[in-house]
């Protein structure tokens, strides 16, 4: 019963990894032009893009 759920799930993810990637994205800037932040919220992940 788990064994094809196992082998389900590790064949898919890779395939719903990057849009999940992607929606979180969309959602972090749909969210980050809707409601004004205050710039100490995001200046941690901002502050160093060359380190990605």
């Amino acid at each position: 019963m788990l064994l094809p759920i196992m082998i389900f799930l590790m064949v898919l993810s890779p395939l719903f990894i990057p849009i999940a990637v992607t929606v979180v994205h969309a959602f972090g800037n749909w969210r980050g032009n809707r409601v004004a932040r205050p710039v100490g919220s995001l200046g941690r992940f901002r502050a160093q893009p060359a380190a990605a």
